[in-house]
């Protein structure tokens, strides 16, 4: 009876969340065209996120239903009805709110709606009075409807007898087991990542990958994460900040435009190449230095860098993943103690490298060995112009792998082969590529050094460098620009307030390229788009944090970097590392300009926040 009870009450809410979903395609999707498929495709993206809230509704009911094992008297609907009450009560005022902001805000329900509490005339004034009075009809209807049900499958008591102690045991048992089955449902089962809203994301189309959300999910993740990003970082006055800032990203004296470089200084001898973007895990310049000094090892990236377009003094964003992918992705700068991936609402909203190449005609597609779950990369790669994301869920149990997830010599391989297929196609494409073996713990296939961490980076180079001659051998070679790029540096020797740690590679290849030369100026990652666009021809105009590094407007040559709660703000001047939390400078190298350098990175924290916080 205990476990028919639980039972009832985990598919009540399933099928209360399904109910709910096609309310939401019904008011929120009316001028969408949805087919079959695509309706049945939302239903099963969103079963993992709607069973995840359901096991956290069901989580009480199954506390006192365990706790009936010993107290057989227990009055169970009268424990539970407040609380079904209380859960059917918040479930409807979800449901309705999402769906009736929707069309207007164009993201899931989050922490943003807090932020109108003391002001309900802002959060109405985005639907029509009828809506808002019939949502609060709808919402009591809702409310009222599901707490009954709620009490109809809720026993008075579960009074059976005690029985054996044997039997008393194997009811223990079974409720133990019983648990476990829902912390994994609730955290997302047994993988790297935890249950996040990107899980449900499964299309190109957004407003598929949105309706597959759980609102209530939604709501619930984005609580932790809500700050009032307009706040933060006030160091300067606003005239001060504007003026400062816009001496090194200049929008708005028309620097966004596209300018045709001077043919001596053109980077492409094909217009529309294909592009390949490689993005290295943790390959700082440290370690291709580190290799190419180890005996008996051949650095292949050390190599690639003599016959490359090479951008010397390239500089990561940030020192994570997550931050490192969208900076390079979007052109866009890194955040302190923020990670943009992980706010759906604010990602979406961000310019793509994929998507401005999509409107060009290119197909765009990225492939990971890892879970790309995790962090939420999935939800922002489809949601930024991305078509296809092939990950370690879609390679076999037989692959080489590791804790991260596949090795790299088998995605890059699996790769290789993807793009000869591609290419017959006839159409341009832009594929990204995100490696993970030179991550710790560092156990790869590989053993020629007895360094583990050293041999992890040696293996990735090897992999790297023997997909780049594989490709050479394609006939696609010659219409393909490959750009190899880091994600951020690795800690070895230096930390993350050091410039040293930030440096990174950055080169061009392929038979796309007009030749060898090396571009000695300092950069961000981020600077990539703008760079690429420009190269390609492309508007990047809304790229508003990148800067095409190759054009003769890039007059304030800079690096931002961010860590945890602090920057590093690089210049032809030196260094100046800072501290917002004790609100001093780490180290600076000495001279009139230090005051200057950090100025200008105050300038950047503060004007990304206030990006952040508000859009402008």
């Amino acid at each position: 009876m205990r476990l028919r009870f639980l039972l009832l009450h985990f598919a009540t809410l399933m099928v209360a969340f399904c109910l709910a979903r096609m309310g939401f395609l019904a008011y929120a999707g009316a001028d969408e065209v949805l087919t079959g498929g695509e309706v049945w495709r939302i239903i099963w993206a969103s079963l993992p996120m709607d069973a995840c809230v359901a096991s956290y509704a069901t989580a009480l009911p199954w506390l006192l239903a365990w706790v009936s094992l010993v107290w057989t008297r227990l009055p169970l609907r009268r424990v539970l009805t407040p609380y079904h009450i209380l859960v059917g009560t918040v479930l409807a005022v979800v449901w309705v709110v999402d769906a009736g902001l929707y069309p207007f805000w164009g993201f899931k329900l989050d922490a943003t709606v807090f932020a109108y509490v003391d002001s309900p005339a802002d959060v109405l004034a985005s639907v029509p009075w009828w809506f808002a009075v019939g949502g609060l009809v709808g919402i009591a209807a809702l409310a009222c409807g599901l707490s009954w049900l709620f009490g109809r499958i809720t026993p008075d008591a579960i009074g059976d007898a005690h029985g054996t102690w044997r039997r008393q045991l194997v009811g223990h048992g079974v409720f133990v087991l019983l648990g476990g089955l829902m912390f994994l449902l609730v955290r997302g089962g047994v993988g790297e990542s935890t249950m996040n809203v990107g899980r449900a994301y499964h299309s190109e189309r957004l407003f598929c990958n949105h309706a597959a959300v759980n609102p209530a999910f939604s709501l619930l993740a984005s609580l932790g994460k809500s700050k009032d990003f307009a706040a933060m970082y006030e160091a300067l006055p606003d005239d001060e900040c504007a003026a400062t800032f816009e001496s090194l990203y200049p929008l708005t004296s028309g620097y966004g435009s596209v300018e045709r470089v001077e043919p001596t200084e053109r980077l492409l001898r094909v217009e529309r190449p294909n592009v390949l973007l490689l993005i290295l895990e943790g390959f700082g310049t440290r370690m291709v230095e580190s290799l190419a000094a180890q005996e008996g090892v051949e650095s292949r990236l050390g190599a690639l860098i003599e016959e490359s377009v090479f951008f010397s003094r390239c500089y990561a964003n940030s020192w994570r993943t997550d931050r490192g992918v969208l900076s390079t992705l979007s052109g866009h700068v890194a955040y302190p103690t923020t990670s943009v991936m992980k706010l759906p609402a604010i990602s979406q909203r961000l310019p793509s490298i994929a998507r401005s190449l999509r409107r060009e005609g290119y197909t765009a597609d990225f492939v990971y060995g890892g879970d790309a779950d995790f962090t939420n990369m999935r939800s922002y790669l489809l949601a930024t112009g991305y078509t296809r994301v092939i990950s370690q869920s879609d390679f076999t149990l037989l692959d080489d792998r590791q804790a991260w997830g596949v090795c790299d010599s088998t995605v890059l391989s699996r790769l290789r082969d993807r793009l000869a297929v591609r290419e017959a196609d006839g159409q341009p494409w832009f594929t990204t590529a995100l490696t993970l073996s030179s991550h710790e713990p560092f156990d790869v296939p590989y053993a020629q050094l007895s360094d583990p961490v050293l041999n992890a980076f040696a293996y990735t180079d090897h992999c790297v460098g023997q997909f780049i001659d594989s490709l050479r051998h394609l006939p696609l070679w010659e219409r393909t620009l490959v750009v190899v790029l880091p994600d951020h540096g690795f800690q070895q020797g230096v930390g993350i307030t050091d410039a040293d740690f930030y440096h990174i590679p950055m080169l061009w290849t392929g038979g796309a390229i007009a030749g060898p030369v090396e571009v000695d100026c300092i950069m961000n990652q981020s600077d990539l788009a703008a760079t690429l666009l420009a190269a390609l021809g492309i508007a990047h105009d809304d790229f508003a944090w990148s800067r095409d590094v190759a054009s003769p407007r890039y007059a304030r040559p800079s690096a931002y970097c961010a860590f945890s709660d602090g920057f590093v703000m690089v210049e032809p001047s030196g260094t100046t590392a800072y501290d917002h939390a004790a609100q001093q400078i780490i180290h600076a190298t000495p001279g009139p300009s230090a005051a200057s350098r950090l100025r200008r990175g105050l300038a950047i924290t503060q004007r990304s926040h206030d990006w952040l916080g508000t859009g402008k």
